[in-house]
């Protein structure tokens, strides 16, 4: 724990780079107020190979692992001694093993949640999606080298190091399996516990306080950084509810989530594409056209082709923002992008249909008063005419100061900032109080 007013160093830890945008913002903050915040990643690992050992994202290091030379984890620590570790995610077996390294040494540990937990169902012990065994046992395929020679291995050594008491080794077994047979649920191991933890919205509290064992008063609330990284302001609020449906295109746009890159629902690339394919039909039926937003873990060159060839335009980040400003509606998989048409006021109608007929979705999305389960495409058009005819502003209002988050929309990473200076500070987060507009502009703790 830091007492003194001193500038202040930041490790984060993360798998690969794709995450790095969100400690950009946060580290252009901490620099503001002379702290360092330092990403080390193991992309060199599998899944993010050939980048640099070293770049500079504006404020932020990034840091392969293959930079420290082989050095182990704890001596990375112990090298670049932070005063705060903070992840994204601590279900991945390495970074439980740079948790407990940290705490070990009593240095605090941050899981910033880098999304919106809700939108999906939670349940301690149950997958939220369902799993496809073929694309399942590829990815575990895949990935089999890199968990027996580098995965668990480093965790191993690390519960070795420590002196870990037998049912964190029993939990290891149990992870593996769990991971193996493709079995969820948000119940986290021991090594998962963090000191403290920042989430978009109070929705969230409940998952890192009972799945991993986060002390409620140490949660803080955020914001919602999809708002603000895709342009959104305070004004852009309820946008589309104070426009007339008769100026606007008759585009719909599609959500995508990844689901088969994971392992789940779709066998593949090509299922996801037919799945896209068979609904642009329907709408075209209906006097409706297709854009979708493919997620970007798929960088997928062949189905982008697949997709273009079909006559379905693709939207990228730049152009997000706009074509939701007139757009018809959101179709949505279960997926925290699909806050930004939320909050804009847009109707949102959850994928149920083909492969997704079984697909929960959150409280969140099912609570937003513009959202309807989408079962048969070929009646979108009659599911729009009901939204808009039960249409309430009121009902409105109350689910975006429920779910939207705390404003302003763009002061996110001043939040996030905040509540990690005051954790490598004292130990804790401002027990769950979004920090007021003075802390923010004044940046003292």
């Amino acid at each position: 724990m830091v007492t003194e007013n001193r500038p202040l160093k930041i490790l984060a830890f993360d798998g690969w780079t794709k995450g790095a945008h969100h400690f950009v913002p946060i580290a252009e903050e901490l620099r503001a107020q002379g702290s360092e915040l330092l990403l080390v990643h193991m992309g060199s690992w599998g899944h993010d190979q050939g980048r640099p050992q070293e770049e500079q994202w504006g404020a932020l290091t990034l840091r392969d692992i293959s930079y420290y030379d082989g050095t182990g984890l704890d001596a990375i620590l112990d090298r670049e001694a932070p005063d705060l570790v903070v992840f994204l995610s601590t279900r991945a077996l390495v970074h439980q093993a740079v948790n407990r390294y940290a705490l070990s040494r009593g240095i605090p540990t941050v899981h910033m949640l880098h999304g919106l937990i809700h939108v999906q169902t939670v349940s301690l012990t149950g997958n939220s999606h369902k799993a496809n065994r073929r694309r399942t046992a590829s990815l575990i395929w895949e990935r089999a080298a890199k968990n027996l020679t580098r995965t668990i291995p480093t965790y191993a050594r690390a519960l070795l190091k420590t002196r870990a008491p037998l049912r964190h080794w029993r939990a290891m077994a149990g992870e593996v399996m769990h991971k193996a047979l493709s079995r969820g649920g948000i119940l986290a191991p021991p090594d998962a516990t963090t000191t403290a933890g920042l989430v978009y919205v109070a929705a969230d509290i409940p998952f890192l306080r009972d799945g991993y064992r986060v002390p409620e008063a140490a949660i803080s609330v955020i914001g919602n950084p999809d708002l603000a990284r895709f342009g959104m302001g305070d004004a852009d609020i309820g946008l589309r509810q104070r426009e007339m449906p008769g100026d606007l295109r008759q585009n719909v746009l599609y959500l995508d989530t990844g689901l088969d890159v994971a392992g789940f629902v779709f066998a593949d690339a090509h299922a996801f594409s037919r799945h896209l394919i068979g609904l642009q039909q329907a709408l075209r039926n209906q006097g409706l056209s297709l854009e979708v937003k493919l997620h970007p873990a798929r960088d997928d060159a062949a189905l982008e082709q697949r997709l273009e060839e079909a006559g379905i335009a693709l939207v990228w980040n730049d152009g997000f923002l706009p074509a939701l400003r007139t757009a018809r509606a959101v179709i949505a998989e279960p997926s925290t992008v699909a806050m930004v048409p939320a909050v804009m006021g847009l109707p949102l109608l959850l994928a149920r249909f083909g492969a997704l007929r079984t697909q929960g979705y959150g409280s969140v999305l099912k609570s937003y008063p513009l959202s309807r389960d989408l079962e048969d495409p070929a009646k979108l058009s009659d599911l729009l005419a009901e939204i808009a005819e039960n249409s309430n502003s009121r009902a409105f209002q109350t689910w975006v100061e429920e779910n939207g988050g705390p404003r302003p929309l763009g002061a996110v990473a001043q939040r996030a900032a905040a509540a990690i200076v005051m954790v490598a500070r004292h130990g804790t987060t401002a027990s769950m109080e979004v920090v007021g507009e003075d802390e923010l502009c004044s940046g003292q703790q």
